[in-house]
């Protein structure tokens, strides 16, 4: 195999939740989703709204409609204490310049003006500028600002450059939808829904207008939620009226629906938080001592009793009781990826898994869900959801360390433990269609069971789902940036294909050399074309993985494509994957 040939196997992707507790708050090892910029025409990256533009004696200061203040200097951008100017810097000699959503400049006094900003009707620079400064040591130096973040232009406005890239501007108001499969982490601005599509490097994308409007709608299994901005929540069953009723003087904010009872349902308004069991019949305050200022999202898991909620001071955990009296036992305060941020959301992945959270400017960030320390699950390791298992397959045990795994009388080899995540490679002897674990650390033995199927397969993804799918020849990991050649061979890691002949220690790294093959029929489709594997086998060097290699045709359709193994039947997980060629 191609690319590294080191026998380190483990990929604890999921990030700790280490429930060191510093006063009342949790700190976990958040890792970024995507970036802080937004693909924009021109290929420069772009960001939010920016309201002023300045020179400094030692650069260009920007503020934002919030009135905090960066400074760009030495190519990258500094928090600022800088106060914003009264008076616009838009004059040199003869030279004049101004602003009316598009850039103007005059040589005449003002007498006519050129638009440097708007070709063939459409303005370059995106949307309307509402500011523009001049260099006071060069007329030809200028940079404006307006609704996708700030440009400057060495020659009078003749060509621009964006200054947008790690500017921490990112304006999400709502995390739409996670990653998953196929599908990007969507996000939504005030004006714009966004989408990170996997193994897109570049920038959020954006997919297409943000309808703005007073209403906080949430439809899960036929319940649909709307919550208004005087304070009332509607909630219709089946195209039925269940209820209306005044839950609050302000806004609702956000709805979070039990997906697994829609009867049962949060809402955040100011900064309360309310709950009903009965489908709106009636809403009681289970606010308790939080104190964190006004709430932005809210996300919950009824089976550990866990909420957690966004607001204008940072994110917070509260235990919950989901039952008629149930109320929240405590708070704690999360320390977030960039500490004092507002959180404008929170979500949680459908296994309850992942905690994802949008920090203003900064992005979207995710990390375990703290709740799992007190309530372990057992996931497949290569995309992280709750599926089958099969002979081979490496698995992670989220929220505790163990010391020892069992599974009847058979020992299973723990490959690699941290504080807050174990790995485990499911036995190849294993046989029957359960796979029953009793799990042992210092702290005492729990229980787990996970189904059992001779083949379980998935590829590994990464952090913002980008598939482990490598270039044959050269060992380098494809995606939008390396795209999939046609005529070329490509390399798919996975677990889960099953045993293998010859048989194969559990536990131990595959040979480099003559690996054993699997016994599976294992077929690739791309593009919803069935390709036969060339190839697969135990990963040379690893412990739970597996490697099919497959050709790609010379005749293929150029773009994005759907990728996913069928291994005797068994279908996996499906990635994107993009080709050219």
């Amino acid at each position: 195999m191609a690319g590294p040939s080191h026998s380190r196997l483990v990929f604890l992707l999921l990030g700790a939740a280490t429930l060191l507790s510093y006063g009342q708050e949790i700190r976990l090892d958040w890792r970024q989703i995507g970036n802080r910029s937004i693909l924009h025409p021109t290929g420069d990256a772009a960001t939010g709204a920016l309201q002023r533009v300045w020179y400094t004696s030692t650069g260009i200061a920007v503020s934002t409609p919030e009135n905090e203040t960066w400074q760009f200097e030495n190519e990258q951008w500094k928090p600022s204490t800088l106060e914003v100017p009264e008076e616009r810097q838009r004059a040199s000699g003869r030279t004049l310049y101004k602003v009316d959503g598009d850039a103007f400049r005059s040589e005449d006094g003002g007498r006519t003006w050129i638009n440097l900003t708007r070709v063939d009707g459409i303005s370059i620079l995106g949307g309307p500028l509402s500011d523009l400064a001049i260099s006071p040591l060069n007329a030809e130096d200028v940079s404006v600002v307006g609704a996708d973040g700030v440009w400057r232009s060495l020659d009078g406005g003749q060509t621009w450059a964006g200054l947008n890239d790690g500017l921490p501007n990112l304006q999400i108001t709502r995390i739409v939808e996670l990653p998953s499969g196929l599908q990007g982490m969507k996000v939504t601005t005030a004006e714009k829904m966004l989408e990170w599509h996997p193994g897109q490097k570049l920038g959020w994308m954006s997919s297409g207008v943000n309808a703005r409007n007073n209403l906080v709608v949430e439809t899960t299994r036929n319940y649909l939620y709307v919550g208004l901005e005087d304070g009332r929540i509607i909630v219709t069953s089946n195209n039925s009226l269940r209820s209306v009723q005044q839950v609050s003087e302000k806004p609702i904010r956000r709805i979070w629906i039990d997906p697994r009872d829609p009867a049962t349902a949060l809402a955040i308004s100011g900064d309360h938080l309310f709950r009903t069991f009965n489908a709106g019949q009636f809403w009681d305050d289970i606010t308790g001592s939080f104190a964190g200022g006004s709430l932005n999202g809210v996300a919950a898991d009824t089976v550990s009793g866990s909420i957690y909620v966004g607001s204008d001071t940072g994110i917070y955990y509260g235990s919950f009781g989901f039952s008629p009296i149930g109320s929240v036992t405590e708070w704690k305060k999360v320390r977030a990826a960039v500490p004092d941020r507002r959180a404008t959301d929170v979500r949680l992945d459908a296994a309850a898994n992942q905690l994802y959270v949008s920090l203003d400017g900064y992005g979207v960030f995710a990390a375990r869900a703290p709740h799992r320390r007190q309530q372990p699950a057992l996931i497949n390791s290569a995309d992280w959801t709750q599926r089958h298992a099969a002979p081979g397959t490496l698995m992670s045990i989220i929220g505790q360390s163990v010391s020892s795994v069992r599974s009847g009388d058979q020992s299973v080899p723990v490959l690699a433990a941290d504080e807050d995540e174990s790995q485990i490679q499911v036995p190849f002897e294993i046989q029957g269609d359960a796979f029953p674990l009793r799990m042992e650390n210092s702290e005492g033995q729990w229980n787990l069971t996970v189904p059992l199927q001779e083949t379980a397969p998935a590829i590994f993804i990464d952090q913002d789902s980008t598939p482990m799918v490598l270039n044959a020849d050269s060992g380098v990991l494809l995606d939008a940036m390396n795209p999939i050649r046609s005529g070329s061979r490509i390399q798919i890691l996975a677990t889960g294909l099953g045993q293998v002949t010859p048989t194969w220690p559990t536990g131990l790294p595959a040979p480099l050399d003559n690996p054993p093959a699997v016994k599976a029929t294992v077929h690739v489709f791309l593009d919803g074309q069935q390709l036969e594997a060339t190839r697969a086998t135990l990963a040379p060097g690893y412990v739970g993985f597996y490697l099919v290699e497959v050709e790609i045709p010379h005749l293929v359709n150029t773009g994005t494509a759907e990728l996913y193994l069928e291994a005797d039947g068994q279908q996996g997980n499906r990635v994107r994957v993009y080709i050219e060629p």
